[in-house]
């Protein structure tokens, strides 16, 4: 049985933040499609970050998700990028290349 799927969403330092805190699967996901798309239209031409710190686990419809999100942002000249500090989560972006198309950051403050 799956844990349920918090988001938050919030700004920091000018860019739109969605942080997700449990697990991301064939349940959660459809919340997480509906959330994520809206904020990626809401923010063309800007900086969307999904804080995944809170994640406890991913299957691959949610890794599904996050490469349509990725396709989507491209599309709307929205760049999007990752607040990743667990290893099996950095590894699962490691092991399907992900972390080669994507920004990955260890915490929220930006430099620059």
């Amino acid at each position: 049985m799956s844990v349920d799927l918090s988001l938050d969403q919030f700004e920091h330092n000018g860019c739109a933040v969605l942080s997700c805190r449990g697990e991301i699967d064939l349940s959660t996901a459809p919340r997480l499609h509906g959330a994520l798309w809206k904020l990626i239209d809401g923010n063309v031409g800007n900086t969307v970050i999904i804080d995944c710190d809170g994640v406890t686990s991913m299957d691959h419809t949610g890794l599904g998700l996050l490469v349509g999100a990725m396709g989507r942002a491209t599309s709307r000249s929205v760049t999007l990028e990752f607040v990743i500090n667990s290893t099996w989560l950095r590894d699962l972006f490691a092991n399907t290349k992900l972390d080669q198309i994507v920004t990955i950051r260890t915490r929220l403050t930006r430099s620059g």
